[in-house]
């Protein structure tokens, strides 16, 4: 069963391989923002840290979460990959990690 679970995660994820051209710029500066953001409130719930890094970066939430699951795909943050990807949990229950060095 929890193989099974991190194949669905991972499909779910496949289409965000790649970034569209306008977010190249700045997805490095939100991937640092939102690792700053995961550090000090692991207890906040995931959405809460794509919403403020995107607020952050000034980019609209939606194109926050495409860089949030592109940098899981591309393994820039990792995640517990033996349950859902479910936003609404804490970083923490999602075991949300950043994987960017420096």
């Amino acid at each position: 069963k929890l193989r099974v679970q991190r194949t669905k995660t991972l499909y779910k994820l496949h289409s965000f391989w790649q970034l569209d051209e306008a977010l190249i710029p700045i997805a490095h500066l939100w991937v640092r923002t939102f690792c700053a953001l995961l550090i000090e409130n692991p207890q906040v719930r995931a959405s809460s840290l794509i919403r403020e890094a995107a607020e952050m970066t000034g980019i609209e939430e939606n194109q926050g979460d495409r860089i949030f699951r592109y940098s899981l795909w591309n393994k820039h943050l990792s995640m517990d990959w033996d349950q859902p990807l479910l936003l609404n949990k804490p970083a923490s229950a999602l075991g949300l990690k950043s994987n960017v060095v420096g």
